[in-house]
């Protein structure tokens, strides 16, 4: 498996058994936001092969309705349940609604919908859809937990699945993590309930406000090396990555992992 932290929380996975996008956010600027380091025209993106797209909820900065229209028709979408016929009427591919507990197989992978304790929905709209992560079983067990903060199901989650990788995200597009997000420690501590064998953080320095202030803030680099320090401490059976936003890693078999 190949693995691209586009930014944000899209995350480009090729598996043998197809190509996964979750949230995909595929433009430099959007609302009141920007990217920031390496712009998307710069990167070599496999997005002609994405079969299969998780959104986790409808905030603007997950679901981006003209990201979503760059991917393939031929793809699935999968969201979470109340938000089907919004994203249909608007969106080129099938749309799938699963809520937390049931599960979607699709071409050879199963794919099982998790909580988040986040707000969802679409503020404009008057949605109130909650948040969900996803469990995708195949090859490996991945976890992509979405936007979410600590919630007690984490620990069962752990027990229940045996996750080989798991998708963390530790900031957000503002110095302040608001509650309903993880930051450095709390998503340390969810790697201790989840017990991951190897985690990547996420939701990071990819994204800011627009203007030249927020360009130079630490708050852009530090946080997923503030978390690998917290979970050396927190959760040392798992293997923690930092991707920068446009890297690639190639994800080998286990016990392998990382393919060095």
């Amino acid at each position: 498996m190949h693995v691209t932290y586009i930014g944000h929380a899209t995350v480009l996975m090729e598996m043998n058994e197809g190509t996964i996008i979750t949230d995909p956010v595929l433009r430099d600027r959007f609302l009141v936001l920007r990217r920031h380091g390496r712009s998307l025209t710069e990167q070599t993106l496999s997005l002609n092969r994405v079969r299969l797209v998780l959104l986790s909820h409808l905030h603007y900065d997950h679901a981006d309705l003209p990201s979503l229209r760059r991917l393939p028709s031929q793809a699935t979408v999968v969201v979470p349940r109340g938000a089907g016929a919004y994203l249909a009427a608007r969106l080129p591919q099938e749309v799938r609604e699963i809520g937390p507990g049931e599960v979607l197989r699709w071409d050879g992978l199963q794919v099982t919908a998790t909580p988040a304790a986040h707000p969802g929905g679409r503020p404009l709209w008057g949605m109130n859809v909650p948040a969900q992560g996803y469990m995708v079983q195949g090859g490996f067990t991945v976890y992509f937990a979405g936007d979410t903060d600590l919630f007690d199901e984490m620990e069962e989650m752990g027990r229940r699945w045996s996750i080989d990788l798991a998708f963390l995200p530790v900031a957000g597009y503002t110095p302040r993590t608001p509650p309903g997000h993880l930051n450095p420690r709390t998503a340390a501590r969810a790697l201790g309930m989840l017990r991951p064998k190897l985690a990547i953080p996420v939701h990071w320095g990819s994204l800011r406000l627009m203007g030249p202030v927020w360009e130079r803030l630490a708050y852009l680099q530090d946080p997923p090396y503030t978390f690998l320090g917290y979970a050396s401490q927190m959760a040392v059976a798992t293997d923690v990555r930092v991707l920068i936003p446009g890297e690639t890693a190639e994800v080998a078999g286990p016990p392998a992992y990382f393919a060095r």
